[in-house]
Order: structure tokens, then C-alpha cells, then sequence
């Protein structure tokens, strides 16, 4: 803030009486304002249909500066204006001095005061400069407001009097002085929001990315364009450089979309790094000139997406198409789903297939069953033109099936002589062609059709019914030969418990031999060990066999034969002798 001298403390050469010519020039020139506004304002009230104060757009706005300009004239009308808005500055510091002086004020309740007044003194100035006011006008505007501060219980006076050449320096010096803090503070408010936005920006950065179920539609419809972009840029990779920077670009503002939608930073990385995971099943909705591609993580994400994208198209389309299937590649073994119609046939088949896959999912079957195609035309009968039709590739049996199209035929709304072309095929042998392996194919109006359907359902209940018995016969069989078989092993366990009886004994008989025959083996052992032990004792040490006396000996004795002359000629002889004796 700053503080200059002012023009109202004197009176000029025009003395009092021109001072009051002033104000009441001024005062005739708001009240020239006001009436030319409230006549403007009730010119739009007395409009047809306008029953209460009308909120002026901006053309109005502009219509109604032009309105004062033309009758009030723009100076007069920038000296009104700045007279009350000063005016209304000293009222506002009358109030902040009278709170000032209660004894309940504190520093903190000054400080928001002082600023609140600063922000009001900084949005006068700020409007007088930029307004048709002379600079010394928008000095003298400066230099009231300054009073107006400084001395609050001063009577104000008229803010725009004549002025001396003193006078009218010190109000441009005024309004010099005025502008640079002006020009100061809106930098330090630009400063301080630039400040504001980042911080905000940092902390939207910050956070983590937000699950699917967290968004609102214009961010679903961000992350859609961002999923599709990476997707499309994925596919044809780096082969075509012109076709790649195409995608980059539209992948650039993809993300944009997702950070102006008010999706954190992460997001886009996010989206980017799992846009495989997050787009195995894909929607499109076709609804005359408008169409829409989705992609999502699972079926049950996909039909939530088609039946709330039914929600915002028109009831009165005549003509619209829905496709749900997994990204080819992705899931070879779900569901594939399509239907062609106006909105009523189309929005029916889709809150079936949600209903039926949440059911399926509860109930644990949404991977059971057989695969099976099921597809439901009409036809125009004078153009012979198809005009709806419904194909689906679910798991079910037959019967659910039949099911499935009379619920179709029954709940659609046909047209007089229109033709139903109802095709049920097997999809488990072939599912890219499975008209091939076609279990019913019917075709007429709808009533026969139907007709058709519920003959078929008939027969194979009753052809369920009957394999049912003949498996329930089988198993009463079955039963049958299990107790029977069970009747004679109760009979054939007693022979075997006896058996076992016998064995057993005839066991602990030879166990008792055995332990006898062990005995009697150590008791003669025993003996040997006695006798041999007795007769060693009766044998002198040189004599007994394996002694050290006798083992030595006999080491002596072949040594000495070995070295001896004659004696192995002696030896000999003598043996020879021995023979014959012992012959004779």
C-alpha cells in the first residue's frame, strides 16, 4: 500500500459551490445509470415466459454497457462508478474499524481484514486503470482511497473536484505510483496462482491411477481413446513410418485427454503398460451416424460397459448395432455376442446377456457347458431386407438353447408379416463356420417359429427324461450287483478268518520249534566249546596245534632240512622204507 497528499483536504478556486455543482453532477449521472439499468433489466423481465429476475447472459452484459454508454456517456459513467465503488471502500473500513475495536478481535481476524480491504482497494484501482479516466482522475481516485485509509472518520467529499496545476501533479504522481502497485500485485497474484496450479498439478501427479469403477464418463471415454490409440500403434508397430507417426500423434493427444479429464500423470503409464490385460474384450456400439469402440478386462467389465452404453442412446433409433467379443487372440473360448435392431430389440438383448453372465458366474457355469451358436433374423416381408438379427456363441446345451430363442421371439415386438429365420448350431466342432454342424434350423413367422421352438423343447426334455431313467436303471444295476457282491464277501470273510486262525496257529507252532532248535544249537555248542577247552589244557603247550611253541619248532626244523647235505636223500629213503614195511 502506499499513501499519497490528497485534492480534498482545500476547497479550489470554484469554492464550495462547485464542489456541490460536482456532486450533484455525479449523483445525477448514477441515478442516469441505475434507471437506464433497471429499465434494460425489465425490458428482458417483460419477455414471454419470464416470471422472475432474469440472470443477464454475457451479450446482454455487453448489450447493456453499450445501453449506458450511449445514454449516460462513458466518462460520466467511469466517474459514477468509481465514485460509489469508493464510497463503498469507506464503508467497508468503517466496518473493519468498528470490529477492530471489540474486545473479542485478534491479530488473526486483522490480518484477514487487512487483506480482504487490500484485495478491494487492489480490484477499484486495477478497473480505474483500465477505464477512460484521465490520469489525474485516476490519481484523484488513488488519493481518496488513500484517505479513505489513513483517515477513516473523515468525511470523504466529492472524489472528482477541480484541480490547480499543484493539485494535478501530485494526482498524476498519484496515479503513477497507483498503477506500478497495481501492475505489482497482479504479478504476485499471477505468481501465486502459477504457484497454485503447480502444487495442485504435483498433487494430481501424485496420486495413484484410478481403478475403472473410481471414473466418471468423461474419463471412461479419456481412457477409451488412450486404450485404443496403444492399441492400434501396437499393431502396426514400426513397418510404416508415415502410418506410425500418425498414431503417435493421436496417441499424444490421447493422453492429453486423459490429463484434462483430470486423471493423475500416472494414469497414462498406467494404461499404456497394460493396455493388453485391460482390453481383452471388445465393445462397439453403432447408433446411426455415431459409433464407439470400448475395450475392457473381462466379459463381465464389457456387458456392464454395452448395457449402461445403451442407456445414452435414443429411445426413437431405429437402427443400431451391438458387438461384444474377446480381441481376437485373447479368449478363443468366450463368448462372442452381436445384435442388430432398433433400440428396444437391441437394448433387451443386452440386459439378457449381462443377467444370464452374472447368473452364470454365481452360479460357477460361466466355463461349463457346450458351445453352441444361436441366430435370430427377421425379414421385412415386402422389401425381403433383414432388420434385426441377434448372434450369439454361448455355452449352453440344447435345451438352454431353445430356451434362449423362444425368450427372444416371445419378448421382441414384430412386425405384421414379418419372417423369423431361427439357426442353432453347434459351435464346439467348428466355431468359425458352425452353420456346418447345424442342430435346428426354422424359418416362418413368428408364431410358427415359436411353435417350432416349444415342439423342440418337448422332445428333449422327454428325450432327457428318458435317458434320465435308463442312467437311473443303470444305477439302480449298478447297486444292485455292488450289494450282491458285498452279500458274498461278508460270506467269504468268515472262510477267510477261519484260514487265517489255522495259519496263524500253525505260525506260532513252527515259531516254537524254531526257538526250541535255537536252544538245543547253543547247548551243544556250548559243550564243543567246554571239551575243546579241556583238552588244550591236557596238551602240553609244543603239541597243541596253532601254539607259538609248536609253530616255532616246526620253523626250526624245516630249516634245518633245507641246509643240511643228505638229509633230503635220507628223508627220502626213510619214507620208502615206511611203504614197504607197511606193504609187507
Amino acid at each position: 500500500m502506499f499513501m499519497t497528499s490528497d485534492n480534498n483536504s482545500g476547497h479550489a478556486n470554484g469554492g464550495p459551490s462547485t464542489e456541490d455543482e460536482i456532486t450533484r453532477d455525479t449523483g445525477r449521472a448514477m441515478g442516469q445509470i441505475m434507471a437506464a439499468a433497471r429499465a434494460f433489466i425489465a425490458s428482458r423481465r417483460g419477455r414471454p415466459g419470464k416470471t422472475k429476475l432474469p440472470k443477464l447472459s454475457r451479450k446482454e452484459r455487453r448489450e447493456l454497457v453499450e445501453t449506458l454508454r450511449t445514454q449516460v456517456g462513458e466518462q460520466r459513467m467511469a466517474q459514477a462508478w468509481s465514485t460509489k465503488r469508493v464510497n463503498d471502500y469507506h464503508a467497508e473500513v468503517l466496518a473493519e474499524q468498528h470490529r477492530r475495536q471489540s474486545p473479542g478481535y485478534t491479530s488473526d481476524q486483522a490480518e484477514v481484514d487487512h487483506e480482504r480491504l487490500a484485495r478491494i482497494r487492489y480490484s477499484i484501482e486495477s478497473a480505474t486503470h483500465a477505464s477512460p479516466l484521465s490520469i489525474e482522475q485516476r490519481g484523484q481516485v488513488s488519493q481518496a482511497l488513500s484517505q479513505v485509509q489513513t483517515h477513516p472518520s473523515r468525511p470523504l467529499g466529492e472524489v472528482f473536484k477541480p484541480m490547480d496545476a499543484d493539485q494535478a501533479r501530485n494526482a498524476r504522481a498519484a496515479a503513477v505510483q497507483s498503477e506500478t502497485w497495481v501492475h505489482g500485485r497482479r504479478e504476485a497474484n499471477e505468481r501465486a496462482l502459477a504457484a497454485q496450479r503447480n502444487r495442485e498439478q504435483a498433487r494430481l501427479n501424485a496420486r495413484p491411477p484410478l481403478a475403472w469403477e473410481d471414473m466418471n464418463p468423461e474419463q471412461h471415454d479419456a481412457v477409451q481413446q488412450l486404450r485404443g490409440a496403444e492399441l492400434e500403434l501396437r499393431r502396426v508397430g514400426t513397418t510404416d513410418p508415415v502410418t506410425t507417426a500418425g498414431l503417435d500423434r493421436e496417441m499424444r493427444a490421447a493422453a492429453r485427454e486423459v490429463r484434462a479429464a483430470g486423471l493423475p500423470l500416472r494414469q497414462v503409464a498406467h494404461e499404456r503398460h497394460n493396455v493388453i490385460a485391460n482390453s481383452k474384450y471388445e465393445v462397439a456400439v453403432y447408433a446411426g451416424w455415431e459409433s464407439s469402440v470400448s475395450y475392457h478386462p473381462s466379459e463381465t467389465a464389457a456387458l456392464v460397459h454395452a448395457d449402461s452404453a445403451m442407456a445414452r442412446v435414443p429411445d426413437t433409433t431405429e437402427s443400431m448395432s451391438v458387438h461384444v467379443a474377446p480381441r481376437y487372440g485373447q479368449d478363443p473360448g468366450g463368448n462372442v455376442r452381436s445384435v442388430h435392431g432398433d433400440h428396444m430389440f437391441a437394448s433387451q438383448a443386452v440386459s439378457w446377456w449381462r443377467g444370464e453372465h452374472e447368473n452364470a458366474m454365481e452360479s460357477g457355469t460361466a466355463r461349463a457347458g457346450h458351445r453352441t451358436a444361436i441366430s435370430i433374423a427377421g425379414t421385412d416381408p415386402v422389401t425381403g431386407r433383414e432388420v434385426r438379427r441377434e448372434n450369439v456363441i454361448v455355452r449352453t446345451d440344447e435345451l438352454g438353447a431353445l430356451q434362449y430363442a423362444d425368450r427372444t421371439i416371445e419378448c421382441a415386438e414384430w412386425r405384421a408379416g414379418e419372417r423369423v429365420e431361427l439357426d442353432i448350431d453347434d459351435a464346439e466342432v467348428d466355431w468359425e463356420y458352425p452353420s456346418s454342424t447345424s442342430l435346428y434350423r426354422m424359418s416362418g413367422s413368428p408364431a410358427s417359429v415359436q411353435n417350432r421352438v416349444l415342439t423342440e423343447q418337448v422332445n428333449v426334455q422327454h428325450q432327457a427324461a428318458q435317458e434320465a431313467r435308463t442312467a437311473a436303471a443303470r444305477v439302480v444295476a449298478d447297486r444292485d450287483s455292488l450289494r450282491q457282491r458285498h452279500s458274498l464277501s461278508i460270506e467269504h470273510n468268515g472262510e477267510l478268518t477261519d484260514r487265517n486262525a489255522e495259519l496263524t496257529r500253525q505260525l506260532s507252532a513252527l515259531t516254537a520249534e524254531r526257538d526250541q532248535a535255537v536252544a538245543e544249537r547253543d547247548k551243544f555248542r556250548g559243550e564243543r566249546d567246554e571239551a575243546v577247552q579241556k583238552v588244550a589244557s591236557m596238551t602240553p603247550s609244543k603239541e597243541r596245534f596253532g601254539s607259538a611253541e609248536r609253530q616255532a619248532d616246526a620253523a626250526g626244523r624245516s630249516a634245518l632240512a633245507d641246509h643240511a647235505p643228505g638229509n633230503a636223500v635220507m628223508a627220502a629213503v626213510a619214507r620208502t622204507a615206511e611203504r614197504d614195511e607197511a606193504a609187507r
